[in-house]
């Protein structure tokens, strides 16, 4: 009679504190001749499931040769015996099987196979099955305690009762079990898998598409796409917030806004991979952007914005968007807390972005955008617009133009009632013809745009347009250390200050390349031009009206750039066209009713004002006779020492300053 045997197997998972341990048992059973079932007596033996790695197969006149890693010889394998062969993939898998052993070497197996003549190109394993009285071959090592320290000699018996226990590594095992009444033997593969507190080694692909709020682009429940990748941070923001991990994404298509947070500002940060391009693809609209960051949110990559290879691309001339990234123009509570930093935005094709590659507007505070290059070949490449306010700041920003037609590295146009925004180490480089590499306008009054350690490339194209141009109604405008790099014909200033009333403009430390051109500002408000100096340089360029530029000692006010008016008297004469303010200036006195005296008004000094002044047309000593704190009264003495009346028509000529 054919006996078989029943095998129950069970695995228990015990707790495993700090140990890289699981617990396997089982017990065997088999059936007896008038029914029912008895327990089983033998010896186990445990082989890993790889089996004895090799290094080459061959089939020659239908004899298999397995070339081993290790010897077979000291692993327990005999000629004769049964073995598995297993793990070749692909077209070499004719070699797996079970097979009798024709040979048995301290490097080769050899067995008969029935096929033509042929070399794998994939490598496999084998195992020795076991008999009634020997065990698998080769053994891998098991233990009887929890901690891994006491291995157990192979083969072992069972507790008398066909019961096999012992703990091991997480992995993959083959447990083989020797007893006399079995036919066939029992081999079964077993998996002992990885428990929370294990702390297991993972040698193989791993993947977890959630852990806590950690969401995980992972190829199976989150595609590599632009449906998995949004679906992840939908995933993300229904779970209140988190971290979506899109790292492993590689290169895809975006093919719609992928929207990074919510307008209910449901905090999401995406990390993007090192190495990457994600390429906008059939995207027509001209109203949605590549990546649209949310208040709460951040986009974080790996690498810096230029050296890091992640890169969002354009896509095709075709394609019609107001950006590659933009924030929220209308976020709650009017502006975003947001962060960006550490990619490439490029879009070398010129497709159409409405709003350049970079679209930032409605950002408050500590906003920041950091390591970010923008290349637009044909448009404008960083857009910082509208209400920035409040400290929101760029570092690291490079902005590249290519020097293709229409292209505008960077251009701020702050015309909201409250902004203030800095940039530090800025790069802006290669304008298209008659544009300048940072373009500032529209900077209202008392809103400040300051720059740190600015570097300019001039155009490639255009010898004459001035690599920063500033229209600003308002301000400050400030620079701090600005050096512009243009050709050795260029003739472009560094700086152009746009005429407009009321504007400021203050300049500390710049730079025109020795070599390159040497015209540095071109002040069209005042309708004067600053030369670099010998080294290329201008140590200091103060420009604004009212209270904005002023000198000042020990904190009292001593000149300022407003000019002078007429309070009364001078014969209802005018101030001149050309004054430099109240320092250097003239009363043309007038035809009015005649009189001696003049008022003339002034800004508010700390203590009142010293003034001189003179008698252009005649020898007519002037002399001041009174002052306030805003004002300054002049008197004319004529020839005779006592106070005369003006002279129509003369010209008075008067210097001030405040104390």
């Amino acid at each position: 009679m054919n006996r078989r045997f029943i095998l129950a197997a069970a695995l228990l998972l015990s707790p495993c504190l700090t140990f890289s341990q699981v617990r396997y048992d089982t017990f065997f059973l088999k059936p007896l001749p008038a029914g029912g079932v008895t327990s089983v007596s033998g010896l186990a033996t445990v082989c890993p499931g790889a089996g004895l790695a090799t290094t080459a197969a061959s089939v020659t006149a239908n004899v298999a040769t397995l070339t081993m890693a290790s010897n077979p010889l000291t692993a327990g394998f005999v000629n004769g015996r049964t073995i598995q062969v297993l793990n070749f993939t692909g077209t070499d898998t004719y070699f797996n099987g079970t097979f009798v052993l024709t040979n048995v070497s301290s490097t080769q197996l050899q067995y008969s196979l029935t096929h033509a003549n042929n070399s794998a190109s994939t490598t496999g394993g084998a195992i020795q099955t076991p008999t009634s009285a020997s065990g698998c071959a080769p053994t891998t090592t098991v233990y009887s305690d929890q901690a891994l320290t006491t291995a157990i000699t192979q083969p072992f018996a069972d507790d008398g009762r066909g019961n096999v226990g012992f703990f091991a590594a997480p992995g993959n095992y083959y447990v083989a079990y020797s007893a006399s009444g079995l036919n066939p033997m029992p081999l079964n593969f077993v998996t002992l898998p990885c428990t929370g507190a294990s702390g297991c080694t993972f040698t193989g692909a791993t993947t977890a598409a959630k852990l806590n709020n950690v969401i995980r682009v992972d190829g199976v429940t989150y595609a590599f796409s632009t449906a998995g990748l949004q679906a992840a941070i939908a995933a993300a923001i229904a779970a209140g917030g988190g971290t979506v991990d899109a790292r492993g994404m590689g290169n895809f298509n975006i093919t719609s806004e992928i929207d990074v947070g919510s307008h209910a500002q449901i905090p999401i940060t995406l990390l993007l991979p090192q190495a990457a391009t994600w390429t906008v693809v059939g995207i027509t609209n001209g109203s949605s952007c590549a990546l649209k960051l949310f208040s709460q949110s951040a986009i974080m990559g790996l690498g810096t914005g230029g050296s890091s290879a992640m890169v969002i691309h354009g896509g095709a001339v075709t394609n019609n968007l107001d950006s590659l990234l933009c924030t929220e123009s209308s976020p709650t509570g009017n502006g975003s807390y947001v962060r960006a930093e550490n990619f490439q935005l490029y879009n070398p094709n010129n497709a159409t972005l409405v709003n350049g590659a970079l679209n930032v507007q409605a950002v408050f505070d500590d906003s920041d955008f950091r390591n970010i290059t923008v290349a637009n070949f044909g448009g404008i490449g960083a857009f910082v617009h509208g209400l920035v306010c409040c400290g929101a700041a760029f570092h690291g920003l490079t902005v590249n133009g290519n020097g293709v037609a229409g292209s505008k590295p960077l251009v701020v146009n702050l015309n909201t009632v409250t902004a203030e925004v800095a940039f530090y180490d800025t790069s802006a480089d290669f304008p298209g013809t008659g544009q300048s590499a940072i373009s500032v306008t529209a900077i209202n009054n008392t809103r400040a745009v300051r720059f740190y350690n600015t570097y300019i490339s001039g155009s490639q194209t255009d010898n004459t347009t001035a690599d920063i141009s500033v229209a600003s109604t308002g301000g400050p405008v400030d620079f701090f250390g600005v050096t512009c790099n243009n050709s050795g014909t260029s003739t472009a200033h560094c700086l152009d200050i746009v005429s407009a009333a009321n504007v400021s403009v203050h300049v500390y430390g710049l730079q025109q390349v020795v070599g390159g051109s040497s015209n540095c500002i071109n002040d069209h408000f005042l309708s004067v031009t600053v030369p670099c100096d010998s080294q290329g340089n201008v140590a200091e360029y103060v420009l604004g009206a009212s209270n904005f530029q002023q000198v000042r000692l020990a904190n009292k006010l001593l000149i300022a750039q407003a000019n002078p008016t007429i309070t009364s008297g001078f014969n209802a004469g005018t101030i001149g066209a050309s004054c430099n303010g109240p320092s250097s200036c003239n009363v043309n006195v007038g035809v009015g009713t005649a009189g001696s005296t003049g008022v003339i008004g002034l800004p508010t000094s700390t203590a009142g004002w010293n003034c001189w002044a003179s008698n252009q047309t005649r020898a007519d000593l002037v002399l001041q006779t009174a002052n306030t704190t805003t004002s300054a009264t002049l008197t004319n003495f004529g020839t005779t020492f006592a106070a005369t009346n003006w002279t129509n028509s003369d010209n008075i000529i008067f210097s001030c300053f405040a104390r």
